[in-house]
């Protein structure tokens, strides 16, 4: 008695998670299309050229596409109850089997054969026999309509170690296979098509709730995806499933076919002048509309998953990061922890994109380090505002720093930053070195020369030559004014060799020459 109210209960939290991640994952889906389409219609009303409309027109096209196949699946899924993911001690073997023969008429659609075969005559374990077959049926689905015409799909439960089978499907992509160090992923290319939004909501929703890892691997031209099954039960007592409910009822499966997106990063020029962009965001279309919304007026690079975002960050040091929330791997809030928890981009402003309203989500955010929080369907106005809006501050701020006149707002924000702390200790031990180079100062800093002009540059308005001299000049001042040392040694002891440039420097800087501040 007590272990069927288990199942029960058990059940029940998992149609509540499930039901949850299901529509959230469909609600960012839906406001990720309209992003595309209106920000589109902007680009359109701006009176672009007759390339750049027709290009804008075809990207609205395919986003109310997939809005037409997402709401034409949602009609098929809301007018059926949650399933009841009750476990049982079921055989592996046979639910496969009926998944994989339940789909031959759509992939006879196709002209492609798909058949089913494993190492097991019989593989027992405790699970929901209905959640392995949503799981394998929506996968199945999306591999279905992302294979070539008259190809062959092979799903065999393999042994993974002597307690655990893996499914293994393997299929022949539609689409070019992307190298191997291309920042895409093969996931995203087969979610990608638009005949896939629903099967890739639910199927993403099963693995969460369940706690399910997914890997692809490319083999040649095909490519193999890999689900790690449950182990084998001790429990010879086989449960009969079939008589509970129909497998593969939930909804029916429609179908849109069309090819895959093209999810290169954005090229752009080596315009100095020109601020970066780094837009992280694994859903191509969004990101490939965000990359052409933005590459006028900015140097844009993207990436198409938390950990290459994280990775380019910290190589490329950028002026801002746009980044989606939810993305596999590193998720936005954990992306945007790491950046401004490391001296290295700790000063780059992050603005987060998201389809989740939630208030609280939005104070976790915040309290992460993000700058903004843009929430889908954002605007192509209200985006370019709230960039300009970053940059404006940001500029405001080194304009004080630079004059010499930085407000307490101002001087907490700059006190706080970690690097420039790092860097003037760094300065104070060898300004006196009248060699001590900007080479130098990368070596011990820990950074590329790269990326240490960007940061110093991004933190103080100077490039790195510009700051040691600074540093030096207020040594010197500091021993004039304060310590009653002559000019001479003052210069000398601050790494200057040459008085005549130490004057010229200073009076720069202080508006006075050097004898002015005895």
């Amino acid at each position: 008695m007590s272990k069927h109210k288990s199942h029960s209960f058990m059940n029940e939290i998992y149609k509540k998670k499930l039901r949850q991640n299901i529509f959230t994952s469909i609600a960012a889906n839906l406001r990720s299309n309209i992003t595309i389409a209106l920000g589109n219609l902007n680009i359109i009303e701006e009176n672009r050229d007759e390339k750049t409309n027709f290009e804008a027109l075809k990207d609205i096209k395919c986003a109310l596409n997939n809005l037409e196949a997402l709401s034409s699946q949602i009609d098929g899924l809301s007018s059926s109850a949650m399933p009841d993911f009750v476990p049982g001690n079921v055989d592996l073997v046979k639910i496969l089997n009926v998944v994989t023969q339940n789909l031959k008429f759509l992939a006879a659609q196709k002209e492609i054969d798909i058949f089913f075969t494993g190492v097991y005559d019989k593989y027992l374990t405790y699970i929901s026999p209905l959640m392995i077959d949503r799981l394998a049926g929506h996968l199945i689905s999306m591999l279905i309509r992302s294979s070539l015409p008259s190809s062959i799909i092979r799903v065999i439960l393999q042994q993974k170690d002597n307690k655990h089978g893996q499914l293994c499907v393997i299929f022949s992509p539609c689409y070019d296979i992307v190298r191997k160090d291309s920042e895409i992923t093969h996931y995203d290319l087969l979610t990608s098509l638009s005949g896939n939004l629903l099967d890739a909501c639910l199927y993403e929703s099963l693995c969460e709730t369940f706690d399910i890892d997914t890997s692809i691997i490319q083999e040649g031209d095909s490519l193999k995806v890999l689900i790690p099954m449950p182990p084998m039960s001790e429990d010879e007592k086989e449960d009969d499933f079939l008589i509970n409910y129909n497998l593969w009822s939930t909804f029916r499966i429609y179908e849109n076919q069309s090819p895959a997106q093209d999810g290169t990063a954005t090229s752009f020029d080596d315009d100095p002048n020109k601020q970066i962009i780094l837009i992280i965001e694994d859903n191509q279309e969004v990101g490939r509309f965000l990359s052409k919304t933005l590459q006028d007026e900015y140097r844009v690079i993207q990436a198409f998953n938390g950990f290459d975002g994280l990775r380019k960050a910290v190589n490329l040091i950028p002026d801002l990061i746009l980044s989606d929330i939810h993305m596999p791997g590193v998720n936005g809030i954990d992306l945007t922890r790491l950046i401004k928890n490391d001296e290295k981009t700790s000063h780059i402003p992050v603005a987060l994109i998201t389809a989740d309203a939630y208030e609280a989500n939005k104070i976790i955010a915040i309290e992460a380090g993000a700058d903004e929080i843009l929430i889908k369907p954002v605007s192509l106005k209200e985006l370019k505002a709230r960039i300009s809006a970053i940059f404006s501050n940001r500029a405001k701020l080194l304009r004080s720093v630079l004059s010499g006149t930085p407000n307490k707002e101002e001087m907490g924000a700059i006190a706080e930053d970690k690097f420039l702390a790092k860097l003037n200790e760094i300065l104070d031990q060898n300004f006196s070195e009248e060699d001590f180079s900007v080479e130098d100062l990368s070596d011990l800093v820990g950074m590329s020369q790269r990326q240490l002009q960007r940061k110093i540059k991004a933190v103080t308005g100077r490039n790195p030559n510009g700051y040691i001299r600074y540093f030096r000049l207020k040594k010197a001042k500091y021993m004039i004014v304060k310590q009653k040392v002559s000019v001479s040694e003052a210069a000398y002891a601050s790494g200057f060799s040459n008085l005549s440039y130490f004057a010229k420097c200073y009076k720069e800087q202080f508006g006075e020459l050097p004898s002015d501040s005895v």
